[in-house]
């Protein structure tokens, strides 16, 4: 499988939760779906991804916003997802980047 396919599909598995799920499973698919994410853009090559970090950047944003209710574990993970874009992302990529994710933080 290729890994922009994997990427893609972690994506919309951080969005796309049944409403069978109780909030404690939906938390735990979120934290383990953004751990993978993290996992694929560290290990992929640098600025792999930065067609697709507009979503990653909507699915954190929607973390960030509800933050008095998501997990703590949740909140610590989307700023390890920042200290990962940081380390996988060029300069130039990451300049762009912080346009977008800074009023979010």
């Amino acid at each position: 499988m290729d890994k922009g396919d994997l990427f893609s599909e972690l994506l919309t598995k951080v969005s796309a939760f049944s409403f069978f799920f109780n909030k404690d499973a939906e938390t735990k698919q979120k934290i383990k779906s953004f751990e993978r994410i993290c996992f694929i853009i560290y290990s992929g090559d640098r600025d792999k991804y930065h067609d697709k970090l507009f979503i990653v950047l909507e699915k954190m944003g929607e973390v960030i916003k509800n933050a008095e209710s998501s997990h703590p574990s949740l909140l610590i993970l989307i700023l390890f997802v920042v200290r990962i874009l940081i380390l996988r992302l060029s300069p130039s990529t990451l300049n762009d980047l912080f346009r977008h994710i800074w009023p979010i933080l």
